[in-house]
């Protein structure tokens, strides 16, 4: 059923597609001479489209329109995650539990394969896999960063951010960030803009973080959604406004960021009246 739904998707008219991707303003303008689907799925991925990872990632896995390879399914469901979608990280879960994954993951990093490093790696930081140490996963990060791999380099910066597999330190993450920002890589630019942002201080001019958020926005990147829908909420560098930033944390959440969806249910709890009859349980 979920292979008919991602042909289904890859033969979907061209505007109803770049539509559903977030990237109709991006691709009319940039005159873009491929607009078939799976050249458009490729643009809004490298623009950090969750949803356009996910059915690339399902399109590696099963081998619709592209070759099958579950090394490559398996770093696009990573991406996806890292940017907030729950179904890739099912997908991803799923995946792993495979027979042939593990021996293929395994000999593609004894031949030094960045991608292989790279999703490895991933899997350990996010607690998916326990077959390596983190010091071991950290150091095939790191080997795939040295061969100029984007997604390691924004990896390892997530890691320093978050301390996952090594100690905390903020500041080198955002100089990895900044390495991939260099490269071309959205994402990276968006989270070395959002975290200048995290920083506010009121007076500070963030004029250049709201741009990158505007258009990366437009490009398809759900963190742009995100960040740009935090700013309207609090009124940093632009007036405040929680219709909007409810409005775009919605856009986000629907595309399946889980940051936005907590933001936005955050807002409503925070209007609701605290009387007993208008609490809301969740299961």
């Amino acid at each position: 059923e979920e292979i008919n739904a991602v042909k289904e998707i890859l033969n979907q008219n061209t505007e109803k597609l770049k539509e559903r991707l977030g990237i109709s303003e991006i691709v009319n303008k940039s005159g873009l001479q491929d607009t078939s689907a799976a050249e458009l799925i490729n643009l809004a991925a490298n623009s950090g489209s969750p949803e356009a990872l996910l059915i690339a990632g399902r399109g590696f896995e099963k081998g619709i329109v592209v070759k099958k390879d579950i090394i490559t399914a398996a770093a696009n469901y990573m991406r996806s995650y890292r940017l907030g979608s729950n179904k890739a990280a099912e997908n991803l879960y799923k995946l792993v539990q495979t027979e042939n994954f593990f021996p293929i993951l395994k000999k593609r990093t004894e031949a030094n394969n960045a991608e292989a490093m790279y999703v490895w790696a991933g899997l350990v930081a996010l607690g998916f896999d326990y077959s390596i140490t983190p010091e071991q996963a950290f150091e095939l990060l790191q080997k795939a960063v040295k061969q100029g791999h984007v997604q390691s380099i924004i990896e390892t910066g997530l890691c320093y951010y978050n301390g996952d597999l090594v100690k905390q330190d903020k500041e080198k993450a955002l100089e990895f960030w900044n390495s991939a920002s260099q490269k071309g890589s959205i994402e990276a630019k968006v989270r070395l803009a959002f975290s200048r942002i995290s920083d506010y201080e009121k007076g500070k001019d963030v004029s250049n973080e709201i741009k990158i958020f505007e258009e990366s926005s437009k490009s398809g990147s759900v963190l742009a959604q995100s960040a740009l829908a935090y700013c309207y909420e609090k009124g940093i560098g632009v007036k405040h406004n929680p219709p909007q930033a409810v409005e775009l944390y919605r856009k986000a959440a629907y595309r399946g960021n889980m940051a936005a969806y907590s933001s936005l249910k955050r807002m409503y709890d925070e209007l609701r009246p605290s009387e007993k009859e208008y609490e809301i349980f969740e299961e």
